[in-house]
């Protein structure tokens, strides 16, 4: 009776060395995916921001686009897990919190924000105020007496990109549950009132 397993099958109590060591195992191993995908989905940004810069737009057409359209990945991942209550434990928190979750980060939309709020500093610096003939900026033209700010400009785009990326969120569990048919799980109540 000298093994672990002899000592537990005679009713003798295991030591703290002898406790199993899954939930721990799992527990790296759940950190290791979640950190592989955060990197997968930092590097995915990164490349298509490098695919499509955005120095030359005056509005930051790839981050909006890339924060609208991972918002929606992440709610129809939410609307599907919540659909299949067999979902595996480590697809929201890899898919959702490390991929998607780098993937879309509203820190890029306040480093689009404040980055083409600057004012050039030297002639080499290629703005989005530069890149536009001035003629274009010249309100005065079209009958409008009033231009917005870049201030103004920005803090409307911080609204409109917290709006639409929860429209989108919301948008992606509605077509999760609607494909997958979330039905509500009966509680024993329930199935006894029906019988």
């Amino acid at each position: 009776m000298n093994s672990v397993s002899e000592q537990h099958a005679a009713g003798q109590p295991r030591s703290a060395d002898d406790a199993p060591r899954t939930p721990f195992r799992r527990l790296i191993l759940l950190l290791g995916c979640v950190a592989l995908a955060g990197a997968a989905g930092a590097l995915l940004r990164w490349l298509l921001g490098e695919l499509v810069p955005e120095q030359g737009m005056k509005f930051p057409w790839v981050t909006f686009a890339i924060n609208v359209g991972g918002s929606a990945l992440l709610g129809l991942l939410v609307g599907i897990v919540h659909a299949l209550p067999r979902t595996p434990g480590w697809v929201m928190p890899t898919l959702g919190t490390g991929l998607l979750g780098s993937f879309t980060t509203f820190s890029s939309v306040m480093l689009a924000a404040v980055d083409s709020m600057r004012l050039p500093t030297s002639p080499e610096l290629n703005t989005p105020r530069e890149l536009i003939d001035p003629a274009l900026l010249d309100t005065t033209q079209m009958g409008i007496a009033f231009a917005p700010s870049p201030t103004v400009e920005w803090i409307a785009y911080l609204v409109i990109s917290i709006l639409l990326c929860s429209g989108a969120a919301a948008g992606g569990i509605t077509v999760g549950h609607a494909i997958f048919g979330c039905d509500a799980p009966e509680d024993e109540g329930s199935k006894g009132a029906k019988r």
